[in-house]
């Protein structure tokens, strides 16, 4: 089986390739993997998925988190402002000039819903970012005149075939898709979403944000809103869970 054939995150195949395996055999032949926690659990579960066991090392690359970003959404942005300008300037630019009142209007007319308070105040200071901007889980946040076509391109993809997906946090509802999940990124590979959650289910909170990830059929909750989504994003930018350079 190769990795192709894995259905891998791009982060987790770029760092196979870069150990010079192509094939899972010689994926488990490694005595040593090193990585960020995130292609650790990706490849835990999918050995898991497929009955093999890996007698080498996990190694985290998972650095620490010196700083938080807290309070109101404006002050959390700006401690991850002046963070990204301190270190990593080029990847603050990847993030688009404010969005107009009347953008956001629009985006929740079409929607038919109006969208939750802490993430209209973050999209008047960016309206999301360039394609491959960095971002949670390798995605980038859309521009808010792109929501709605968003929206309708993620629904098409599931057809009501497959069955009730088993691996749902709690607060999540445990169904293969939810006209209620607004896509608000997605990642390079385009079949992995950060939705706005405005259908959560009773243990959850609306506005929560959400990933799933068609191929897998899973649903991961990032955070009880998007403010706290923004912190996420801060934590895993120090950590290392982001790769980051100046050339990105």
């Amino acid at each position: 089986m190769t990795i192709d054939q894995l259905e891998l995150s791009v982060r987790t195949s770029s760092l196979l390739q870069e150990l010079g395996v192509s094939t899972l055999g010689e994926i488990l032949a490694l005595q040593k993997i090193q990585a960020t926690p995130m292609s650790i659990a990706e490849l835990t579960e999918v050995f898991s998925e497929l009955e093999v066991r890996f007698e080498g090392e996990f190694v985290s690359t998972a650095g620490s988190a010196d700083n938080n970003a807290t309070g109101p959404l404006e002050e959390r942005w700006e401690t991850i402002k002046s963070w990204l300008l301190e270190h990593h300037p080029r990847v603050y630019e990847e993030f688009l000039p404010p969005a107009t009142e009347a953008q956001i209007e629009e985006a929740e007319k079409s929607l038919g819903c109006r969208l939750p308070e802490d993430y209209r105040r973050f999209l008047r200071l960016h309206n999301g970012q360039v394609s491959g901007g960095a971002m949670v889980m390798t995605c980038s946040l859309f521009p808010v005149e792109k929501l709605h076509e968003a929206h309708k391109r993620y629904s098409s993809v599931f057809d009501g075939d497959n069955p009730p997906p088993t691996n749902v946090d709690l607060g999540i509802r445990a169904v293969e898709h939810s006209e209620g999940w607004i896509p608000i990124g997605n990642s390079a590979r385009g079949r992995d979403y950060l939705c706005l959650d405005m259908d959560p289910a009773e243990e959850g909170t609306v506005g929560q944000v959400i990933l799933t990830a068609v191929d897998f059929n899973d649903h991961r909750l990032l955070a009880p809103n998007f403010a706290d989504f923004l912190s996420h994003f801060f934590e895993e930018l120090q950590t290392g869970e982001i790769l980051l350079n100046e050339e990105e």
